[in-house]
């Protein structure tokens, strides 16, 4: 039997394509030992999970974007490509939202890749590293793209939406590049924790193909986002079934779902975390049935989701809401409030003694 193929996205931070697929496949196993008749099953017995890291390409960069003894200006000048309008048109955007962020090293290894991939020609290239590794799948996956998902976390949802959004419209004037929604439409598309608005630039994420619809690149589209992940707040995808986005049809027999989550089980509050995601049964059996291949009967839904909820942790839930109670006094509608956001939620990890 052929495999499908499941393309995985990172978020912000020290990735590469090999640790955020190793992440993806624990979680998933873990998931699974959740079910007694599922604790030995292989998530990739039928689904082939391939990685996709960019982190290297920001990797030159982030020292230099870092180093504060140089003017924000001179560290934009340093990047490939930068031309003076370019570097002059972001420069007082990017400096405000620095100067509000008190934590350098979060800011050297997680905040910059956000601005790099924002504002700076960098983004492209990783647009079209993304896009030919999902040309590539379609093109070899077994049984047509339908056969091909693609779950994307974070930082990582902004640059998948930005990439289907090119790689669908033929953007590129580059035929190796080109996919068409009609002969192409990928079986699924999974974004979790999702930023594609908060970052969107060249098309707005409520007017691309990046949909579940006829003219739209993907036959399925989950959202998952998390009550008390506060990267999540600013500028949230929020679609409606008044028959813009995608038909009234479509919305009503579920191609679109946005799946929200409350629950905790990380004793740090690691709300964001692609691991405390997956671990939540609203998500992963999503993903066993429409990835993996795997249906559940009633029964061992009820026996997983009770050894799941007996695993959660009231306690952590109410202090981190609590915690994030002071953010919603800011502007949470800008760049800067997904960053601040992103630095709040690390310190409180981190005074629990957990990592972000």
């Amino acid at each position: 039997m052929s495999k499908n193929q499941l393309l995985v996205l990172h978020g912000m931070g020290q990735h590469t394509s090999e640790t955020f697929k190793k992440e993806v496949v624990d979680s998933l196993k873990s998931a699974l030992k959740l079910y007694p008749s599922l604790k030995d099953v292989d998530p990739e017995a039928n689904t082939e999970i391939i990685g996709i890291g960019y982190n290297n390409i920001f990797e030159q960069q982030r020292s230099r974007m870092a180093d504060r003894s140089k003017s924000v200006q001179a560290r934009l000048a340093e990047i490939p490509g930068m031309k003076e309008d370019l570097i002059q048109s972001v420069f007082t955007e990017i400096q405000s939202i620095e100067q509000g962020i008190k934590d350098e090293e979060f800011f050297q290894t997680h905040l910059v890749d956000v601005l790099m991939y924002r504002f700076t020609t960098l983004g492209e290239h990783i647009r079209i590293k993304v896009a030919e590794k999902i040309a590539h799948a379609v093109a070899s996956v077994m049984g047509g793209s339908q056969n091909v998902h693609i779950l994307a976390h974070s930082l990582g949802t902004a640059v998948l939406h930005d990439t289907l959004a090119k790689l669908y419209t033929n953007s590129w004037h580059d035929q190796s590049k080109d996919l068409s929604v009609r002969n192409n439409k990928l079986g699924s598309v999974h974004m979790v924790a999702n930023t594609s608005r908060i970052l969107e630039s060249f098309i707005k994420v409520s007017a691309s193909v990046v949909k579940p619809d006829k003219t739209g690149c993907t036959t399925l589209y989950r959202e998952y986002r998390h009550k008390y992940d506060p990267i999540t707040w600013p500028r949230a995808f929020n679609p409606t079934d008044n028959g813009n986005w995608i038909s009234n049809e479509r919305w009503h027999f579920g191609f679109y779902k946005l799946i929200e989550l409350t629950a905790i089980t990380s004793q740090q509050g690691h709300t964001h975390s692609i691991q405390h995601y997956i671990q939540n049964p609203l998500v992963h059996l999503s993903l066993f049935k429409e990835v993996l291949g795997i249906e559940l009967s009633d029964d061992q839904i009820e026996q997983g989701h009770q050894i799941y909820i007996d695993s959660t942790l009231a306690a952590v839930a109410d202090e981190l809401q609590e915690k994030m109670e002071q953010l919603k006094e800011l502007n949470l509608e800008n760049l800067g409030g997904l960053l601040k956001t992103a630095e709040t939620l690390k310190s409180y990890i981190e005074s629990l003694g957990g990592k972000f």
